[in-house]
């Protein structure tokens, strides 16, 4: 009669097979998980040639641009406004940094700024009572838990968005002046941290009977109150026309003018303009569309 014989893996070769395993998951996952931004990233690049010509968007800045001196404004405008050019409001970038990767997904560009002396200066210019109706929002990454500016048209002239420090966590922030020179600053609870991703919106509507002024994040409302009693917004005291900047607080009559110190440190990869109130639906759309 033949013998049987038994053959066993000792433990050796059993943590090896278990390894070469746990080596070849990780490199699946990884490989869906970057599959998965791709798509992402994808469906955001047509939604986003898509949402350049709405006639209500009088900035769009994509930061796809990926190297140069120069923030592009992508929108096309409203095709009645005669006087309307998109590069007139470009922005000139100063120390800010290029970085591929850095955005939401993988292959997404986005500026990193160093909180401490990084901006764009923008063509975008208000003057007073330019604004009655105004939606602004911005995808951001912040870097540190410090009063910042994200985007500013000077918020004691006209408005600003960013986020103000509280006990070592962040708020948002959106300080509006309307044109009778009352600045109503308004912020959320300190639920905000560094190195998370956040779409900042910033809101505005003169016709607005309970609310005139909101704050979103991540597609929700989190702040509301009634603040100018129907007037428009740009004060025009301090100056006739107020320019723009991002990553800093603006004080400026001229583009690159004054800027103030609050400074932002971090990475923006989007931002948005527009002449109009968007609404809740629209806003939790464009968050789906641009989330991770």
């Amino acid at each position: 009669m033949f013998g049987v014989r038994r053959f066993a893996f000792t433990l050796l070769e059993l943590l090896i097979v278990v390894i070469v395993i746990m080596i070849v998951a990780a490199l699946l996952v990884g490989s869906v998980m970057r599959s998965q931004q791709e798509a992402r990233y994808t469906r955001w690049l047509g939604y986003s040639r898509d949402l350049r010509t709405d006639a209500d968007i009088i900035a769009y800045y994509d930061f796809e641009e990926g190297e140069g001196s120069t923030l592009e404004n992508v929108a096309f405008g409203d095709p009645g406004d005669i006087d309307y050019r998109p590069p007139d409001f470009n922005g000139s970038i100063h120390g800010a940094q290029w970085r591929r990767d850095e955005g939401r997904w993988v292959g997404k560009f986005g500026l990193l700024f160093d909180g401490v002396d990084d901006y764009v200066a923008l063509g975008l210019q208000a003057r007073k009572g330019e604004f009655d109706n105004l939606t602004v929002l911005a995808w951001v990454k912040p870097a540190r838990d410090a009063d910042q500016a994200v985007i500013s048209l000077d918020g004691n002239e006209n408005w600003e968005l960013g986020f103000d420090a509280v006990g070592g966590s962040l708020a948002a922030s959106w300080v509006t002046t309307d044109r009778n020179g009352s600045t109503a600053p308004m912020t959320t609870s300190p639920a905000y941290g560094i190195g998370n991703w956040y779409l900042l919106v910033g809101w505005y509507s003169s016709d607005g009977i309970l609310m005139d002024s909101k704050i979103y994040v991540n597609g929700e409302q989190v702040a509301g109150a009634k603040k100018h009693d129907g007037e428009a917004l740009g004060a025009g005291v301090a100056r006739d026309i107020t320019f723009g900047y991002i990553g800093v607080d603006s004080q400026a009559a001229s583009r690159g003018g004054d800027h103030g110190s609050r400074f932002f440190a971090g990475v923006i990869d989007e931002i948005v303009v527009f002449k109009r109130v968007l609404t809740d639906a629209e806003i939790t759309d464009f968050y789906r569309m641009g989330g991770r």
